[in-house]
């Protein structure tokens, strides 16, 4: 019989556990073979999929209700993988969305 260690929180986030499993460098030569970040200063391709991601394993029904879920971890954002300008990727989709919601009035 197989004798499992139990895992126990080492004070970091579940989600950035689960990102732990992520081939990261796979993902990094994808973005340079592309040019995904040629023009980024600060959020980077890996950056917007930590927070895409977030919203796909949390059940988020849209990007209005990712932002709403997002916002109370300003202070964690480094700590859940966004990065540390992960507060310029909801300025640019709040701006987004309020120019839609313009749009459609």
């Amino acid at each position: 019989m197989y004798k499992f260690k139990a895992v126990r929180n080492q004070g970091r986030y579940v989600f950035t556990q689960l990102v732990d499993f992520l081939p990261r460098k796979n993902f990094e030569w994808l973005v340079k073979k592309y040019e995904g970040n040629k023009y980024v200063k600060s959020f980077t391709c890996w950056n917007h999929l930590m927070v895409l991601l977030f919203g796909q394993l949390s059940y988020r029904e849209g990007l209005r209700d990712l932002i709403v879920t997002i916002t109370p971890f300003k202070s964690a954002f480094h700590h859940l993988g966004f990065g540390k300008n992960g507060t310029y990727f909801l300025f640019v989709i709040q701006t987004k969305l309020i120019t839609q919601a313009s749009n459609f009035s």
